[in-house]
């Protein structure tokens, strides 16, 4: 867009000029004062706007200013930053510069931010925590692994997701013990859980897939579900060996999908051994899942030649309809 002579009075003409500014290159001394005017705004989406345009021109001098924007959107921020959207483009932006940001993420990282939604008020601020928890994490602050543990507890299922994802990515192998813990504590959203299985495999090398296995009896079948991905996800070779023992199982499981989907994300020659030979021996109704699973792969030669030599021998009707459908 043409850029007004001076400054424009509506919202989102201001937003749409700090975006153009963004694309158009580096700052010139009226571009830096504009964006230091809009960053002293009350107003979430022209701060948000403002920072967006720094980060994308990866422009210098800012910290101080985007400091106090921050901290101005934490007050009254329900009214002045809707779903934290312009301090989540504000962290964005500071993180990776040379700034100190370690006060203002302890800040965030305990931060509320209530709204009325459907008749009743929702916390909108839990995936500014996670961020929070998450850059702490990338800073290597020294008490880290006690605020994640804090997070762990958060009423937001989005907040307690980011705790897990920065516990798993610090890479802190004493980390793994409040992840079992949480795990066997469980969560009402069985993906919190299926996170805690992937960073007890990812900092446990010695015991991670016994205790992952461990819940292939669960009462809930979403959990089962989620230890079987997990162990796919971890592409471990024991993995592998746990998913297939699964499958095993007497009196076989009724829906075996989920193992085959996790044997074909475990991405490796030794899960798709594993599948090509259910593919060509195992029983009927196994057969079809597995072809079903290797699907999104008939896009590879290879994989397809393996799966016609595989699947040579198999008369059965719903075995060769599989097939043809999706490897002809």
């Amino acid at each position: 867009m043409s850029r007004p002579a001076r400054w424009p009075r509506k919202i989102d003409d201001q937003v749409a000029w700090l975006d153009s500014m963004a694309r158009s290159g580096p700052f010139n001394a009226d571009d830096q004062a504009i964006v230091r005017k809009a960053l002293a705004s009350k107003i979430g989406a022209v701060v948000g706007a403002a920072a967006r345009a720094v980060h994308r021109a990866s422009a210098a001098g800012f910290e101080a200013d985007l400091v106090d924007a921050f901290r101005r959107m934490l007050e009254d921020g329900a009214k002045r930053d809707a779903h934290c959207r312009a301090k989540k483009v504000v962290l964005k932006t500071l993180i990776g510069t040379d700034f100190d940001a370690e006060t203002l993420l302890r800040r965030g990282l305990t931060y509320t931010q209530f709204e009325p939604a459907w008749g009743r008020s929702v916390d909108m601020a839990a995936g500014l925590r996670a961020d929070c928890a998450q850059a702490l994490v990338d800073l290597h602050v020294p008490d880290v692994c006690a605020r994640l543990v804090d997070l762990l507890a958060d009423p937001e299922q989005d907040a307690r997701l980011g705790a897990v994802r920065a516990m798993v990515q610090s890479g802190r192998i004493e980390l793994r013990h409040p992840l079992r813990l949480k795990a066997r504590l469980g969560d009402p959203l069985p993906e919190v859980t299926g996170l805690c299985f992937e960073g007890v495999l990812a900092l446990d090398e010695e015991e991670g897939v016994e205790f992952v296995v461990g819940f292939f009896d669960a009462a809930d079948p979403a959990l089962v579900d989620q230890a079987l991905l997990a162990l796919g996800h971890s592409r471990r070779a024991d993995a592998v060996d746990a998913i297939a023992g699964w499958l095993n199982r007497e009196p076989p499981p009724a829906d075996p999908s989920v193992a085959f989907a996790a044997l074909v994300a475990h991405r490796s020659d030794r899960a798709m051994t594993r599948l090509l030979e259910v593919v060509k021996a195992g029983r009927e109704a196994y057969a079809v899942e597995a072809l079903v699973a290797l699907a999104p792969m008939a896009f590879d030669p290879r994989t397809t030649q393996r799966v016609t030599e595989a699947v040579a021998d198999r008369s059965e009707p719903a075995v060769r309809a599989a097939f043809a459908e999706r490897f002809e």
